[in-house]
């Protein structure tokens, strides 16, 4: 049973001792003066008397149970409050768990956003880097001369190459002779 059943079974069992004790009392009272008002006729007083005698003694037998039943129902109450405090102070945790949780989950979501900028910062800096290390080799000194370039290929592409420098030079000569070493390869093996 639930915390809810149980004290609608305590608060039942209080509402109708309270309610007998109630019925009993007046019925008590009301066959007491009934009693006095009949006192001529002794068969009636004898059928009277005997019924409020059972009913004193179901109040008898009532106020043995209710005593019992009291410190019960006391005792039941007590654990609902502890009950009832308890399930308070978990919702109370619960809410702040919740609160912390969107709290958290709102981090996270701007973290993330702010993960997303800084990638496309990375990567547009990268691209930047890149771009400024091709015109740093373009600065930079060569040892290929101007022969050994236009030496590669025949008239009229060789004064196109002159137009290389720095990295970008070395980078085109030692492709273009590795190239020319596969060719004579590739002929002597025909």
């Amino acid at each position: 049973m639930d915390v809810k059943h149980i004290s609608f079974l305590v608060v039942g069992l209080i509402v109708g001792s309270l309610a007998t004790f109630s019925y009993v009392e007046q019925r008590t009272e009301t066959t007491t003066a009934h009693d006095q008002q009949q006192s001529d006729t002794s068969d009636f007083n004898q059928v009277e008397t005997t019924e409020a005698d059972r009913y004193r003694g179901i109040v008898a037998l009532q106020d043995n149970r209710t005593s019992e039943d009291i410190d019960q129902v006391l005792q039941l109450e007590e654990q609902i409050k502890l009950l009832q405090q308890e399930l308070e102070s978990v919702r109370l945790e619960n809410d702040d768990l919740k609160q912390s949780s969107m709290i958290l989950a709102e981090e996270v979501d701007h973290g993330g956003k702010q993960l997303g900028d800084v990638a496309v910062r990375i990567s547009e800096l990268e691209s930047e880097n890149r771009r400024l290390q091709r015109e740093l080799g373009q600065f930079a000194e060569s040892d290929i001369t101007n022969e050994q370039m236009t030496a590669l290929v025949e008239e009229p592409f060789s004064n196109f190459l002159l137009g290389f420098r720095g990295k970008q030079r070395d980078e085109v000569y030692d492709f273009l002779t590795s190239r020319k070493i596969m060719n004579g390869v590739m002929t002597l093996s025909y």
